[in-house]
C-alpha cells in the first residue's frame, strides 16, 4: 500500500473511533450514512501514485523546479477536491476529504518552509544553483557542452573553497550552529547529486571524460573539505555535540504543524500545559520522598534502586506485577477482560544481549 493511501487509511479510522474533527457545518447536521467503500479511494491512490513519480523525476535538491511542479500538483489536488459536493459524499468520503484536503495543505505548507529555508542556505552554498542546473538538464535529457562544464565544475570547486576558507577565517560565524548542520546536510546531497550527474556521462562520452574528469575530482574534494569545516566549531566555539544540535522551525510553523495534527492548542498553550503536568509531577514526587523518609529524591530514588529484587527473581515481579494490573482493572470496572486473556496470556524470557 503507498504510504499515503496507509497514513489516510490509518487517520480515518483514528478519526472515526477516537478523535473529533472540525468538519463543514452541514457534517453535524445530518446523520452519518452508512459507512462503504470511500468515493476518494481512487483520487487518493492516484495522488499518491503521481507523488512517487514526480520525487523520482524531480529528484534534485534546492530545486527550483522541483519545488514550483510539486506545487502545482498541490494546488491541482486542492482545486478538485473544492468541485466534489461534500454533501454528497458517504461517511468515509467526507472523512477522506477532510483528511486529504488537510494532508496537502500541510504538504504546501512544508515546501514554502523548505524553500525559505534553503534560501537561507545560499551564503554557505553560492554554487548549488550550478549543480541544480546540471542535474535538471540530465533529468530533461539536454546535451552537455564538455568543455563548458568543465569550466563550470572547476568554478563551483573554487567557490566551495572560498567558502572553506571565509569559514576558517570566521567570516561566517554569524550562523547559527543548527544553520551550518543544515548546510553541511544540503551540501551531502548536492555533493551525491554532482557525483550522480558525472557518471552519467563519464565512460560513455569521451570528450567528457577528457574536459571534465580532472575538475570533478577536484571539485569533489573541495565539497568534501567545506562539508568538514562546516561542521567544525565556530571560533571562540568549543566542542559540539552533534546529538544535540537543534534547528528550531520558528512559532508560525509550529502552529502549523500542530494544525496539521488537529492539535486544537497554541505553542505556548502547549508549553503552559506542560508546566503543570511537571508541577504536578514534583509534587507526588515529593510525596512519595516524604513517605520513605528519604532527605530529598535524589535519595529516595536511590532506595527505590535498591529494593529492587534479586537475580533470578524477574519472573516472580513480572508476574505479580501483571496480577496487580488485571486487579486493579477488575475492581473498578475499568475494561473488561475476558477469562480466555487471563488464561492465556504468557511470558517469554529476553536473552541478557538483547537487554543489555
Amino acid at each position: 500500500m503507498p504510504p499515503l493511501v496507509s497514513f489516510l487509511v490509518t487517520a480515518r479510522w483514528l478519526s472515526l473511533v477516537g478523535f473529533v474533527c472540525v468538519a463543514p457545518s452541514s457534517l453535524a447536521q445530518r446523520p452519518l450514512a452508512p459507512s462503504g467503500p470511500s468515493e476518494l479511494r481512487e483520487r487518493i491512490e492516484t495522488f499518491s501514485a503521481d507523488l512517487g513519480d514526480l520525487r523520482r523525476r524531480y529528484d534534485t535538491p534546492m530545486s527550483g523546479e522541483r519545488a514550483e511542479r510539486f506545487e502545482r500538483r498541490y494546488r491541482e489536488e486542492l482545486a478538485a477536491l473544492q468541485q466534489l459536493d461534500f454533501d454528497a459524499l458517504g461517511r468515509d468520503g467526507r472523512v477522506d476529504w477532510l483528511l486529504l484536503d488537510n494532508h496537502v495543505k500541510s504538504l504546501l505548507a512544508e515546501l514554502e518552509q523548505e524553500r525559505s529555508r534553503d534560501a537561507e542556505l545560499l551564503p554557505l552554498l553560492p554554487f548549488a544553483p550550478d549543480i541544480v542546473a546540471f542535474c535538471e538538464q540530465r533529468r530533461a535529457m539536454q546535451d552537455v557542452e564538455p568543455e563548458a562544464a568543465a569550466a563550470t565544475v572547476t568554478a563551483i570547486g573554487e567557490a566551495a573553497t572560498a567558502v572553506r576558507d571565509a569559514l576558517r577565517r570566521g567570516q561566517h560565524d554569524g550562523f547559527a550552529p543548527a544553520v551550518r548542520e543544515r548546510a553541511a546536510g544540503r551540501l551531502l546531497q548536492l555533493r551525491s547529486a554532482l557525483q550522480g550527474w558525472f557518471r552519467f556521462r563519464d565512460g560513455y562520452d569521451p570528450m567528457f571524460s577528457w574536459w571534465v574528469r580532472a575538475p570533478h575530482e577536484a571539485t569533489d574534494k573541495a565539497l568534501g573539505e567545506l562539508g568538514e569545516a562546516l561542521r567544525a566549531p565556530a571560533r571562540g566555539q568549543g566542542e559540539v555535540d552533534r546529538t544535540l544540535i537543534g534547528d528550531p522551525i520558528g512559532e508560525v510553523a509550529l502552529g502549523e504543524a500542530l494544525r496539521a495534527e488537529w492539535i486544537p492548542y497554541t505553542p505556548a498553550e502547549l508549553v503552559q500545559i506542560a508546566e503543570r503536568e511537571f508541577a504536578w509531577c514534583d509534587a507526588e514526587m515529593q510525596k512519595a520522598t516524604e513517605a520513605l523518609g528519604a532527605a530529598d529524591w535524589r535519595e529516595a530514588l536511590e532506595r527505590t534502586k535498591q529494593s529492587r529484587r534479586p537475580p533470578g527473581e524477574q519472573p516472580a515481579l513480572i508476574r505479580d506485577l501483571a496480577h496487580e494490573a488485571i486487579d486493579f482493572l477488575e475492581a473498578r470496572d475499568l475494561i473488561t477482560i475476558p477469562d480466555l486473556a487471563k488464561e492465556c496470556w504468557r511470558m517469554r524470557m529476553m536473552r541478557a544481549t538483547r537487554s543489555a
